[in-house]
């Protein structure tokens, strides 16, 4: 057996390439973190996009159960997560809505990506009616959403307003007709 002689210059060779390794592993873990950083900073804005925005969020799963709102969400319809989380998500649907609700998310859930539009009545949590206007998608295949996602907004002063200005076309069309039959 033979062994090689070590050379002065050897040792210095594994250090220098030890030296080269750290500082690429220090290189390295700069860049996670600041990868890092970069993730936590895109969530932290998409999350206050999302929690500050005028629309609800909600995210129910293919067996119709919420599992997610938005904090929007509390801001419309006044429930707390707590209380809604796990819940029939029609169960605050106005009674005469609801085959219309049914049918809107069961159009979005029969195609991936489907997407479904509808007006309905939803209970506040004071009691009160509101008109909701949602776009409905469905985000199964997405596993990162996993579920059907319903983006609202609250029309209901919208609704009223329609339903004076057809009050009012009404009247004025009722004193028009005297006003010609009068005469």
């Amino acid at each position: 057996m033979t062994n090689s002689p070590i050379t002065e210059a050897q040792p210095t060779d594994e250090i220098q390439e030890l030296r080269q390794r750290v500082s690429e592993l220090e290189k390295f873990l700069a860049e996670r973190e600041m990868s890092e950083q970069s993730l936590h900073q895109q969530e932290c804005y998409f999350r206050s996009l999302v929690e500050n925005s005028q629309d609800g969020i909600m995210v129910m799963t293919n067996e119709w159960i919420m599992n997610y709102h938005s904090h929007s969400y509390a801001r419309l319809l006044g429930y707390e997560p707590e209380e809604v989380i796990d819940n029939d998500p029609f169960k605050d649907v106005h009674p005469d809505d609801i085959p219309m609700a049914v049918e809107s998310f069961s159009r979005a859930m029969r195609q991936p990506d489907g997407i479904s539009h509808t007006e309905l009545r939803m209970r506040h949590n004071d009691g009160a009616w509101r008109h909701i206007k949602a776009t409905i998608t469905n985000h199964i295949n997405d596993p990162a959403v996993n579920g059907i996602v319903a983006n609202f907004r609250d029309i209901t002063v919208h609704k009223q307003a329609e339903q004076v200005l057809h009050q009012t076309v009404e009247l004025s069309q009722d004193i028009i007709c005297f006003h010609i039959y009068s005469n």
